[in-house]
Formats: C-alpha cells, structure tokens, sequence
C-alpha cells in the first residue's frame, strides 16, 4: 500500500491503470493482472479507485472507447480487427459497444 500511495503521488493511479491498459496491443488485461503490474492486491487496487471515484470497469470502457474512436478516425483497420485489439471476443459485442457510447455503429461513424 505505501508503494501504491507513492505511486498515487507522482501519477494518478487511474492514469497508472490507463497506461498498462494501453501496453500489450490485442488483449485488454483483467484487473488482477493489472494489480499484480502494480505490485498490489486486486482488492486494495479496486478500493484506491473507489476512493477516487472510479473503478476499474470505468477506466477499461474509457479507454475501449477512445482507441475504438482513435482507431475508427485515424487508420484503416477492419472492424473486426479493432474489436480484436479492445478485447472483444465477439465484433458484435463491440458494435452494441460502441453504439451505446455514441449512438452509432462503428462503421456508420467511420464514415462520417
């Protein structure tokens, strides 16, 4: 907990948990992993979250959603592939996905 609290200190930790989300292209890591990265326990890393503001769910579709649009704008990925490099088992899970973010399909989006 002191390394953590140390950590807090010179970065925020959600910014801590973005960060090693966005290491390993093609896999979104569970919370575990990313707590065992952190050198802590998943349940002291969910309850330092919570303590400001968030959770480990939220950082993770945050995330999901700005490299979806990042990946949508600015490169020619297949959809499938973006859906792949976010974590989704199934492309059609990501497309309910990105339609609740934004109120369309990721192909409609691209489009635009």
């Amino acid at each position: 907990e002191g390394e953590l609290r140390e950590l807090e200190g010179r970065m925020d930790l959600r910014d801590r948990v973005r960060e090693r989300l966005l290491k390993d292209r093609g896999a979104m890591p569970d919370c575990e992993r990313v707590a065992r990265d952190l050198h802590t326990t998943e349940r002291t890393l969910r309850r330092h979250l919570a303590a400001l503001g968030t959770s480990f769910h939220e950082i993770v579709q945050t995330t999901r959603k700005e490299l979806a649009i990042h990946y949508l704008k600015d490169t020619e990925l297949p959809v499938g592939e973006i859906a792949e490099r976010l974590g989704y088992s199934d492309p059609s899970n990501f497309g309910a996905a990105f339609r609740a973010w934004t109120g369309s399909s990721p192909r409609a989006y691209r489009k635009r």
